[in-house]
């Protein structure tokens, strides 16, 4: 088996958030890179991968 494919997003916005979404649909793990707590959070964003 070959390991998954990382996506990068930088901004966890409204736009990052939906990108998140899609990518862990068609299998990227993903990294939300994000200086605001309030948006880059496990809360937001529960799907496997690192958020900060």
């Amino acid at each position: 088996m070959l390991p998954g494919d990382t996506l990068l997003i930088f901004g966890a916005g409204h736009v990052g958030f939906v990108l998140a979404q899609l990518a862990h649909l068609i299998g990227f793990s993903t990294v939300v890179i994000d200086d605001r707590e309030a948006f880059a959070n496990k809360t937001d964003f529960p799907m496997p991968g690192r958020s900060g």
